[in-house]
């Protein structure tokens, strides 16, 4: 146990480290972006962005979540490989079907502003971006976080260097950008088929009883996993509709920021899953989450109270005065996020259980609620009420999976909400530990 839990504190932390080094190429590219187009403009690249995002959770079945659980139990790489490929093709035909004759529609309300070609295109680049979302997920089942994190670093650089070059060299704009990012979701998906292939090989045969159950637990995954990211972005898409694309603009600002903040329970979490998937012992399942969770609250509560301290200055410094509408909703946020750190490492034991059920009712709750402040509060608030509505929801959505935790775990909510002195101490230990480590091999390289 002590060597498990080890590693699950070494892969955690690498996986949280590539996401720092993510984070910094993330913020290089948005101040890049910002500064670059326009005000209208970069609300219009917002969407794009967002656009695939929202796709692969629209219309991805939950074959992600169904791929880590199964490949963590034991299910021949191939099998799920080929699987994945033949569906990403097949959904994305359903896409554009449905897309074409209602992207009229859709542009002019949750998509205000988004030319229709860049709408099209992104649709049918969507075989490549489920390629992405279905692999990625097949190398957390296996455990290879290694490469996992190259994946993050591969396609952070990738976007970051063909919007240099799109922006800066060419002076492309928006049609740029939008280029940059097609080249990117291409680029990925074909990548990460080649190293499925070198993985394992592949056979281009369906295997219709696998896919009977993954579809099967995949859907139970899907509604929670949907309505939970609807609940993340469906403010900016009923920002797009109720106040067009420089409201937008202001509002993924600030979310730029607070994603920063998501980066830390989504790292863990993304350890968590496959380890928790592959233990049989509810207790053991409910005692570790707890002590994953009281860390993970602690870590985020710090984090965000560094980010109130100095995000008005960054927001200006980085990019500049007229994003200053952007600090309120910012700050609004803050609480929100630290609610998302319960909420996201929770949601991982219930799946882990195979009890999406719950995470099902308090994902549609949630939503149900965020959908229903954004509408009363973005007409007259803007990007602070959409802010204000989505720190509400997320808070009911992790306090329903608490609720539910104690009373199935029998662990109290101060045991799962707050590290004690001797968490800190534990991981104080192990960080020292590694760091000793790392002294030893570079005195001994030197």
């Amino acid at each position: 146990m002590m060597a498990e839990s080890s590693s699950f504190r070494r892969n955690s932390a690498e996986v949280f480290l590539t996401r720092i080094v993510v984070v910094l190429i993330l913020l290089g590219t948005n101040v890049l972006v910002t500064r670059a187009l326009g005000t209208s403009d970069r609300g219009v690249w917002a969407l794009a962005v967002t656009l695939p995002l929202l796709l692969q959770q629209v219309a991805g079945l939950g074959i992600n979540q169904s791929n880590i659980y199964f490949v963590s139990r034991g299910e021949r790489v191939r099998s799920v490989v080929v699987n994945s490929l033949i569906m990403a093709f097949v959904i994305t035909g359903v896409l554009l079907v449905i897309a074409w004759p209602l992207h009229d529609v859709i542009l002019a309300t949750v998509l205000n502003g988004m030319p229709a070609g860049v709408f099209m295109l992104l649709v049918a680049l969507m075989p490549f971006s489920f390629m992405d979302l279905f692999y990625t997920s097949v190398i957390q089942g296996l455990g290879r976080f290694r490469l996992f994190n190259t994946r993050r670093l591969w396609v952070s650089l990738m976007m970051l260097g063909s919007l240099a070059i799109a922006l800066l060299v060419f002076d492309a704009g928006l049609r740029g950008a939008v280029a940059a990012l097609a080249l990117t979701i291409v680029a990925t998906g074909l990548l990460f088929l080649f190293i499925m292939v070198r993985i394992d090989g592949i056979d281009l045969r369906l295997r219709p009883a696998l896919l009977r159950r993954t579809l099967q637990y995949g859907i139970k995954s899907y509604a929670a996993t949907l309505a939970s990211y609807l609940s993340y972005r469906i403010d900016l898409l009923l920002l797009a509709f109720l106040r067009g694309p420089t409201s937008v603009a202001y509002y993924a600002v600030a979310v730029s920021l607070i994603e920063s903040l998501w980066y830390i329970p989504d790292s863990i979490g993304v350890v968590l899953f496959p380890k928790l998937s592959a233990l049989k012992d509810d207790k053991a399942i409910h005692a570790f989450t707890a002590k994953v969770c009281r860390i993970t609250v602690s870590v985020t509560a710090t984090a965000a109270l560094v980010l109130a301290l100095v995000g008005y200055g960054a927001i200006i410094l980085l990019f500049g005065h007229r994003y200053e509408p952007s600090v309120v909703p910012m700050l609004v946020l803050l609480p929100g996020a630290v609610s998302i750190a319960v909420y996201k490492i929770l949601w991982r034991n219930f799946s882990g259980r195979n009890r999406q059920q719950v995470t099902v009712v308090a994902a549609c709750v949630a939503l149900t609620v965020n959908v229903a402040l954004n509408l009363a509060l973005i007409p007259r608030f803007g990007p602070t009420g959409a802010a204000l509505a989505s720190t509400c929801s997320y808070t009911l959505g992790a306090a329903i999976l608490l609720v539910v935790f104690v009373r199935h775990s029998g662990i109290g909510v101060r045991s799962t909400l707050v590290a004690d002195r001797s968490d800190l101490a534990e991981e104080y230990a192990w960080i020292r530990k590694r760091l000793s480590r790392t002294s030893s091999r570079d005195a001994r390289d030197a």
